[in-house]
């Protein structure tokens, strides 16, 4: 049976990353993931990485790591670059 939304904020909020989360919400993901999402969000916002990794107070190697899949992030910097994309 598929979560509730509050359901789903209350896992994310008790992961301690969000491969924990993601592996716990497995099936009430969808096939997409957080690179190829954080990447489509950069493309229609038409901002720039490093200024949204600038803004999030991220190294833009991170952050770089992150939109290419290599690194997974906790949940403090998939937020924070979240902020940077305003």
């Amino acid at each position: 049976m598929k979560k509730s939304t509050k359901e789903l904020l209350a896992l994310l909020k008790k992961s301690e990353t969000l491969e924990e989360f993601l592996d716990d919400a497995e099936d009430e993901m969808t096939s997409s993931s957080l690179a190829s999402e954080l990447n489509r969000l950069l493309s229609e916002s038409k901002k720039k990485p490093a200024d949204v990794f600038r803004r999030a107070s991220i190294e833009k190697s991170y952050g770089y790591d992150i939109l290419s899949g290599k690194r997974i992030p906790k949940r403090d910097k998939v937020l924070a670059i979240i902020f940077g994309l305003e």
